[in-house]
């Protein structure tokens, strides 16, 4: 039964993964952080929901013999979840530290161009800037950002996990 979550929770931490490079590989450095923005919530969501949903449905045919609580899918959902999560977390500690080192100021000077697109003034983007100059050194480590990764995939696994066990429960 354990194959079964490492199965699936690597499976989704590795599609997400993925799926979080294909920007950086089709466009670079130039990404629109508002765009890549819905799409690396879409990229948490399929890549959750399919590792939760087929491990789930593992778990009750292959290993329950076909009968599953709605309390037992939703904690091998769960337990999916922080597989994935922490393979995420650590995917993104290497993306920021090795991949892309500079990605925090890139992200800051990506949003600053946004603000500029939709029209904001000097004062609100110096404003907004100013709340980044003002972060403390920790929240620009690549440990921090990997915990704000997993802390972000976490909660949206524990939602579907909910949803997965509603419908796969038998």
């Amino acid at each position: 039964m354990r194959i079964t979550l490492f199965k699936y929770g690597g499976l989704a931490g590795v599609i997400l993964s993925a799926l979080i490079l294909i920007p950086f590989f089709l466009v670079g450095k130039d990404i629109d952080y508002d765009a890549g923005e819905v799409f690396g919530y879409s990229a948490m969501v399929i890549a959750m929901g399919v590792g939760i949903y087929f491990g789930t449905q593992q778990m009750r045919d292959k290993h329950l013999e076909g009968k599953i609580s709605f309390w037992r899918a939703a904690g091998t959902g769960v337990l999916i979840t922080l597989i994935a999560s922490l393979i995420f977390g650590i995917f993104n500690y290497f993306l920021y530290e090795v991949a892309d080192p500079s990605f925090i100021e890139n992200f800051q000077e990506g949003y600053r161009q946004s603000m500029i697109k939709k029209g904001a003034s000097e004062a609100e983007i110096q404003a907004a800037l100013g709340a980044w100059e003002n972060m403390p050194d920790y929240m620009r480590s690549s440990f921090f950002q990997a915990f704000v990764m997993f802390a972000t995939v976490f909660p949206i696994g524990i939602v579907l996990s909910f949803i997965c066990s509603a419908v796969l429960r038998k």
